[in-house]
């Protein structure tokens, strides 16, 4: 089973991330996006993929700007951004 850490960009230009597992080419694929206070790593995120993959389901499980509690400003992500400062309709914006 192939994973890599991926990094996508928002339209805004926050930074999300996540992991890609690749599956089989005439399976359909599937997008986990962990709910406030969690991330991509932890939960179900921690086994599902791993278990989707190997039974030829292609998945992306990715944080939205929400996850954890907060996360500080970077370098990469100038604002301060976690489940404390979330709003639904930023997330649109990380799913598209």
């Amino acid at each position: 089973m192939k994973a890599e850490m991926v990094t996508i960009k928002a339209e805004d230009g926050v930074l999300v991330h996540g992991a890609y597992y690749e599956g089989r080419e005439d399976y359909p694929a599937v997008v986990l996006l962990p709910g406030a206070a969690m991330n991509f790593y932890t939960g179900l995120g921690a086994f599902l993929p791993f278990t989707l993959a190997e039974n030829g389901f292609a998945c992306l499980n990715i944080n939205h700007r929400g996850h954890d509690v907060g996360a500080a400003p970077d370098p990469l992500n100038p604002r301060v951004i976690g489940a404390i400062f979330d709003r639904f309709e930023d997330s649109v914006l990380d799913t598209r």
